[in-house]
């Protein structure tokens, strides 16, 4: 009788043993799955970014497009800025899409733009100047983490500022209105990549280009 007993005991427990099992391996699923997709032990770095490698949040290196090891979040996360992709600082006007359109406000609608377009030639007349800025990463270190996130365009955009209002207040008008245009747009440019530099922006200035004087 304690023979059967114990039979009847042992048989009781094996669909509780059976549920456990499978909750168990559901929960290592479910965390396998989770730990993957939060940043599991791989990573690819697309043939237009740098990856750079961040371990309890501080910088270890920096990797080349392709695919890479490393271990899994929270030791260790990757941010991969596009180096590749041109990006551009508009001062004096917007761009703004919307729908696939694309239109602008300038400093002739927009009177707060007014403040970044304004500014005084070298034989003192007033003019209004739109500027468009074109850059690219060079130094992806630099330009994630020398600022806080975002911080690195505004700070370039206050920089244009100076370069523009430097470059067209050592200029009479006609320069910056016709025949000196290419030499300014190259004073602003050279000027631009110089206080990018000092301020450890991590950028190449790809072009300067005046729109509307």
């Amino acid at each position: 009788m304690t023979y059967i007993r114990r039979r009847i005991t042992d048989g009781a427990k094996w669909p509780f043993r059976i549920r456990s099992g499978l909750i168990l391996k559901g929960v290592l699923a479910l965390a396998v799955l989770v730990w993957v997709v939060a940043g599991g032990p791989a990573y690819t770095v697309a043939p237009d970014e740098q990856g750079v490698v961040l371990t309890f949040v501080r910088y270890t290196r920096t990797t080349e497009p392709g695919f890479h090891l490393k271990w899994p979040w929270p030791i260790q996360t990757v941010e991969e800025p596009q180096v590749a992709e041109v990006k551009r600082i508009e001062i004096g006007f917007r761009s703004i899409v919307s729908h696939g359109a694309t239109s602008y406000q300038t400093f002739l609608d927009t009177p707060a733009l007014r403040q970044e377009s304004q500014m005084l030639t070298g034989d003192e007349n007033v003019v209004d100047c739109s500027m468009a800025v074109q850059f690219r990463i060079k130094n992806a270190l630099d330009y994630l983490f020398n600022f806080r996130r975002g911080e690195s365009e505004s700070t370039l955009r206050a920089v244009g500022e100076a370069a523009l209002r430097q470059a067209v207040g050592d200029h009479p008008i006609d320069d910056v209105l016709t025949t000196g245009k290419v030499e300014v747009q190259n004073e602003i440019r050279d000027k631009i990549q110089e206080l990018a530099d000092a301020y450890g922006t991590g950028v190449t200035i790809v072009a300067v280009q005046l729109q509307d004087v």
